[in-house]
């Protein structure tokens, strides 16, 4: 897909519009005031030749100014050290109403909007986003790329993951495998869930980030209310389990993981904002050589094929008319 770096001046090739109407208007004046010469049908093919040289220099001149971006090449920057990990709980209590619209969608505009402002920062972290329900599942690995981890972001939902049940410490866990041995960076895991567990336990998983120099981040979605919904336990069987927001719970597993990890209620004023400064100081650590995928700009190459045609364009002006 070709974008551009300056898209706005775009517009300016529809300046050739009125200049094909003046040439249009002027081609037949010609023919008329050069009727009766023999080479007329030369002039005026020599007029058309010329005018699409032109037309065609002009054009790419405006594509070279716009600057077309295509393809991708390899660049080695320096980036401050910090990778993130978005943690989804996408499990059938995130589907509740008890905030508007539903736990889900409040979800998904939260990690919206914190993604985005991490990216308005001068150094952008490596992000990624794991899927937790009855397993954890890495949806997007850490990159730079912002675009990827936000459409994941946008198609949040309980139907993506078959897996029926909570399972929050392999969504966790997974999230913390992602980071790699290698990654010397800090590493801060946000998990987005309401507490709700069916399998596995968010403590052990908290015992084994303490354990490492990772940060856990626990925003907590949904309302105290008691709420039952209709669960499948480890052995498929049903049952009945209440689903409000586990807020001591979350706020034990924060505690036990030690360190800067915390519970923020994500609703809560502040919330995005004390995160992102968790963040920020992750990125006053260390800095490291990382490679990303740049977009190709190709304005050089308009910008040739712009000089081509107006030279195409000056020879046949100034060539003899027999």
């Amino acid at each position: 897909m070709i974008a551009f770096e300056n898209s706005g001046y775009m517009f300016f090739i529809l300046f050739l519009i009125p200049a094909w109407f003046i040439f249009y208007i002027n081609l037949k004046k010609i023919k008329k005031a050069y009727s009766s010469l023999e080479n007329t049908k030369k002039i005026i093919k020599k007029a058309k030749i010329r005018t699409m040289f032109f037309s065609a220099a002009w054009i790419f001149m405006i594509l070279g100014l716009a600057c077309p971006l295509w393809g991708s090449k390899p660049v080695s920057v320096r980036r401050r050290g910090v990778s993130v990990m978005f943690v989804s709980d996408i499990s059938k209590s995130m589907s509740l109403q008890d905030i508007k619209p539903s736990r889900i969608a409040v979800q998904r505009q939260f990690l919206k909007v914190l993604l985005e402002k991490m990216h308005t920062t001068s150094h952008e972290p490596a992000v990624g986003l794991v899927l937790t329900k009855g397993e954890g599942v890495l949806s997007v690995p850490l990159s730079f790329e912002k675009n990827a981890v936000s459409s994941a972001i946008d198609a949040l939902s309980p139907l993506i993951l078959s897996a029926s049940g909570t399972n929050l410490e392999a969504g966790v866990l997974r999230a913390l495998d992602s980071f790699g041995e290698n990654r010397g960076n800090s590493k801060i895991i946000v998990l987005c869930t309401d507490g709700g567990e069916t399998s596995g336990s968010l403590l052990n998983a908290a015992e084994k980030i303490k354990k490492t120099d990772a940060v856990l981040i626990i925003a907590g979605f949904g309302t105290l209310e008691d709420i039952k919904i209709n669960v499948f336990d480890e052995k498929g069987n049903t049952q009945f389990r209440e689903a409000r927001l586990e807020e001591k719970f979350l706020q034990k597993a924060a505690n036990i993981a030690g360190g800067e990890s915390m519970y923020i209620p994500a609703l809560s004023s502040g919330a995005i904002e004390s995160i992102l400064k968790i963040i920020d100081t992750g990125v006053e650590g260390l800095e490291k050589m990382v490679y990303i995928q740049e977009p190709v700009k190709r304005n050089f190459e308009m910008l040739l094929l712009s000089f081509i045609f107006l030279c195409l364009g000056g020879i046949s002006f100034y060539g003899k008319n027999k």
